[in-house]
């Protein structure tokens, strides 16, 4: 976690991705997916740590991912947040579907 810190701090994955990635972490244990949330939220937690990519890390056992629910279905621990996310964010009504 503290070289994902230290590489968003330096910048050079700029270079590469135009926004920060989705960093996906499996463990085979709810509590070691735990522990390390756990970790990684005090590591963004340190002074000057206060990025936005905290919310761009997930956090599942591996028995979730390949279970019947699957990587995107809300299987997720992140950072700042209680209980379980979807891997990804639900889509804004478009206007046209909002019309209708």
């Amino acid at each position: 976690m503290r070289r994902y810190l230290e590489t968003h701090r330096v910048g050079k994955w700029h270079e590469r991705f135009p926004v920060w990635p989705l960093i996906l972490v499996i463990a085979e244990t709810e509590s070691r997916v735990t522990q390390l949330r756990r970790i990684a939220e005090a590591v963004s937690a340190v002074p000057g740590g206060g990025w936005e990519t905290a919310a761009s890390f997930r956090f599942a056992t591996l028995g979730d991912v390949t279970g019947a629910r699957g990587p995107l279905g809300e299987i997720w621990q992140a950072l700042g947040h209680e209980g379980w996310v979807d891997l990804l964010p639900e889509a804004a009504p478009t206007a046209a579907a909002s019309d209708r």
